[in-house]
């Protein structure tokens, strides 16, 4: 996604705010978190405003956790 185009929320749709994808909500040290979107484990969270979902600040995506998935 180019850095002029929203992100939207990957279960309500609604658009993300830039202040909820800042650095500090980074969780890439965090092997748990797998963004299917990304296809990494890489994450930049954050957290719609909206529906409270934790998702992907840079594509959207809902944030999976790798246990889950039978990968962690």
């Amino acid at each position: 996604m180019g850095a002029d185009q929203p992100v939207f929320c990957g279960d309500c749709k609604s658009t993300l705010h830039p202040e909820s994808t800042t650095p500090e909500t980074a969780v890439a040290s965090d092997a748990e978190t797998y963004c299917p979107g990304c296809r990494s484990s890489m994450v930049k969270a954050a957290t719609c405003h909206r529906c409270g979902s934790e998702v992907c600040g840079t594509c959207g995506s809902i944030i999976e956790c790798a246990t889950d998935l039978g990968f962690g």
